[in-house]
């Protein structure tokens, strides 16, 4: 019968019998008729293909579930007057006979050597963040036309993946996911970035919070309620999440939390850029300075990398406003957009805006790109970019 089919299967390296039978739970899942199924133990998960097979024979007893039974006498296939015989003797090496138990006839399965036959391989899946990360909604409390369903459960979404658990969630926390009612969703940019202005503005305004260190959670979600310009019922799970992404280092014994002070300047450049589009630099040093949290917090112009760009003139230093995230995602178009801007770059420059991008590529990408100038006052290398 159909339901008594057994199928041999390949087990990888990775995943040993005894690491199976100590799985609390260890299921075969499949996200769709007709889908592929896959094999999920509590940390991994293995897609399972068919591979056709003639060399393994194995010999499965019918009875593989539950006690098995010795065989009674019409079973066994004996005659009603036909007593097999307890013990049966065979010749040793030493020329001796040695007595064995009888083996008796039993129903068995004989799995493999037949025409066709076949066993199940398994190979371990891996987490596709770009697959996690289209299945999510995304969480915009400031977009009134579009009705929040509230996300997806963690059991859904590895049904979806046919992933475990465990796995999808480290996917959750690499997406930076918002868990509100045991659903998961991703913040929209527009919420995470009012938020984060709303925990710095409490950092800068509140004495308690000296230094960025935070020692009761629960008062500055408190705080950054009030700062916010817009309530709503998830509220104070997004400043939880966002603080956490925030945090430096915590104290899980005492409760405390230290804030990235590099995040939180930033966000203050930010927000003096927003405020005119370039600054002398010594007068961008001393307003910045002053806006940060805490007397012993010192600002430093490496933090302005992928915020503002550094020129230098005959009438001084300036830096100029060019934040990164308002660039195109896309390596050529950004390029592209960086040299409508300006029409020569310094390597350090490029690298700044194209190498969170490309990695360790950007080199490749600037050769097939760009041409390079000396600079006749240092000699430095000067990017031009090449009309294709």
């Amino acid at each position: 019968r159909n339901d008594e089919v057994l199928l041999l299967m390949q087990l990888p390296e990775s995943l040993s019998p005894e690491t199976l039978e100590k799985q609390n739970k260890l299921s075969i899942v499949s996200s769709s008729p007709g889908a592929q199924a896959c094999l999920v133990t509590d940390t991994q998960s293995f897609a399972l293909s068919r591979v056709e097979t003639s060399n393994a024979l194995v010999l499965v007893p019918s009875g593989i579930e539950g006690n098995l039974k010795p065989p009674t006498q019409a079973e066994s296939g004996f005659g009603a007057n036909e007593q097999p015989s307890k013990k049966a003797k065979t010749s040793g090496q030493n020329g001796k006979e040695n007595e064995h138990d009888f083996l008796i006839r039993s129903n068995c399965h004989l799995l493999g050597g037949e025409t066709g036959a076949y066993f199940l391989e398994l190979q371990e899946k891996e987490l596709n963040l770009d697959t996690l990360q289209k299945m999510l909604p995304t969480f915009n409390p400031f977009n009134c036309y579009k009705k929040f369903d509230g996300g997806i459960s963690l059991t859904d979404l590895a049904c979806n993946c046919q992933l475990s658990e465990s796995q999808v969630k480290n996917g959750l926390e690499a997406l930076q996911a918002l868990e509100y009612h045991s659903k998961y969703s991703l913040v929209s940019e527009e919420a995470w970035q009012s938020v984060r202005q709303a925990i710095v503005a409490a950092l800068t305004e509140c004495e308690e919070f000296e230094n960025c260190c935070i020692k009761n959670q629960n008062r500055m979600v408190s705080e950054t309620l009030k700062r916010m310009a817009e309530s709503y019922p998830q509220a104070e799970a997004v400043i939880r999440l966002v603080l956490s992404k925030m945090a430096k280092t915590k104290d899980t014994e005492q409760g405390n939390i230290l804030i990235d002070f590099r995040q939180v300047a930033v966000i203050i450049a930010h927000q003096l850029f927003a405020k005119a589009l370039t600054w002398a630099e010594d007068e961008l040093c001393k307003e910045w300075q002053a806006k940060v949290p805490g007397a012993s917090q010192q600002i430093s112009l490496d933090m302005l990398k992928g915020v503002a760009i550094r020129i230098s003139g005959s009438t001084g230093t300036t830096w100029e406003y060019m934040p990164s995230e308002k660039l195109a995602k896309d390596p050529k178009e950004r390029l592209r957009q960086l040299f409508t801007l300006r029409k020569k770059w310094s390597k350090v420059d490029l690298l700044t805006y194209l190498k969170p991008l490309l990695g360790s590529n950007v080199d490749e990408f600037l050769a097939n790109s760009t041409t390079t100038i000396s600079d006749n006052r240092d000699g430095e290398a000067i990017y031009l970019l090449v009309n294709n």
